[in-house]
């Protein structure tokens, strides 16, 4: 007994437990001021960080981080906008919802894919997904922002697999709006849910993150600014966007349920026009319609119209504008559909 505590007040008297114990109380300290308002309100970057991190959710389903459920945000961007984001309790973004109930609309519609089909940087009455659900149909937003072409097949799967087994009706239709970024994000490294729970939760990492974001070491996961500039080259057929393409168009064949693909172009360089003569544009048509699924390309219409500011001010995102336009294009496309 008196070596134990002979042991205990070595241990005690060390300098390498008195390092440990500041260590751990300056981390503590760390981590209660950066959650007190009043330390970190006149630095945007964090304070969006925090944002972002608490709109998040990591799915184990499907190994990808997603929205969280009833989520109701004010989310302000350090580049100068900010947008009002609204989930549901199945983690899906918000849509207007008219009086007649899901089971009798003609119409049911599960909007998939990443920011752009989310919505990322404007409100939630604004994206493409809510002024359509305006009409006569029921439409589901399962995007979330920064989802690659596999994650996305995994949802699909997924959902396709719940209703079958419980007899829930399945969507008539599926959109799509397609990201560039997928080819990127399908390549990267996915963090596990360890991870994204220390990210999350951990102050003095976001505060890190900040910085590093800051100073341009490392890129915010809804930074779209480059990778929506042209520099195309075209992918090899065993790139994984392309072989969980081919798996999406599989499951599209097998539930019987066409996926209309929405392709738009990016701007020309930031803050200028659409690039119309995009090689990536044309490239994605054609391999989307070899695929067999439909594809409604707004090239043409974004140049008909007269105001061509299309993207979020330094962002590059679709703005409010575009979105306006894409539900109108959808809108008229699935009634050409449906006389077919």
């Amino acid at each position: 007994m008196v070596n134990s505590l002979n042991k205990v007040r070595t241990l005690l008297n060390s300098k390498s437990f008195i390092l440990c114990l500041c260590i751990i109380s300056l981390f503590i300290l760390v981590e209660v001021i950066l959650r007190v308002d009043f330390f970190w309100k006149d630095f945007p970057i964090y304070n969006y960080k925090v944002q972002e991190k608490n709109v998040h959710c990591y799915d184990d389903q499907i190994e990808a981080i997603r929205l969280c459920p009833n989520v109701n945000a004010s989310i302000i961007h350090p580049l100068g906008f900010k947008f009002r984001l609204s989930t549901n309790q199945y983690s899906e973004r918000i849509s207007a919802f008219n009086s007649k109930p899901e089971l009798y609309r003609d119409e049911s519609i599960w909007a998939i894919g990443d920011s752009l089909t989310m919505g990322w940087g404007i409100d939630d009455e604004s994206t493409f997904s809510y002024i359509l659900s305006k009409n006569d149909s029921f439409i589901k937003n399962l995007a979330s922002d920064s989802l690659g072409s596999i994650d996305i097949k995994n949802i699909l799967q997924q959902k396709l697999k719940f209703n079958t087994n419980y007899s829930i009706k399945l969507p008539t239709k599926i959109i799509w709006m397609f990201s560039r970024s997928d080819f990127v994000d399908d390549m990267s490294r996915k963090p596990n849910s360890h991870i994204f729970f220390v990210g999350k939760y951990f102050r003095s990492l976001i505060a890190l993150r900040s910085i590093f974001e800051a100073k341009k070491f490392v890129k915010d996961r809804n930074d779209y600014r480059g990778s929506n500039l042209e520099d195309f080259k075209e992918p090899s057929q065993t790139h994984p966007t392309l072989l969980a393409l081919r798996e999406i168009s599989s499951l599209s064949k097998e539930y019987q349920i066409p996926i209309i693909i929405v392709l738009a172009p990016d701007w020309k360089y930031p803050n200028g026009p659409p690039n119309y003569d995009s090689i990536y544009l044309e490239y994605m048509d054609n391999l989307f319609r070899s695929m067999d699924f439909k594809v409604l390309n707004l090239r043409e219409q974004y140049g008909k119209e007269s105001n061509q500011d299309f993207y979020i001010k330094n962002d590059g995102h679709p703005n409010a504008f575009a979105h306006q336009i894409i539900a109108r294009e959808l809108h008229s496309y699935l009634r050409r559909m449906n006389r077919n």
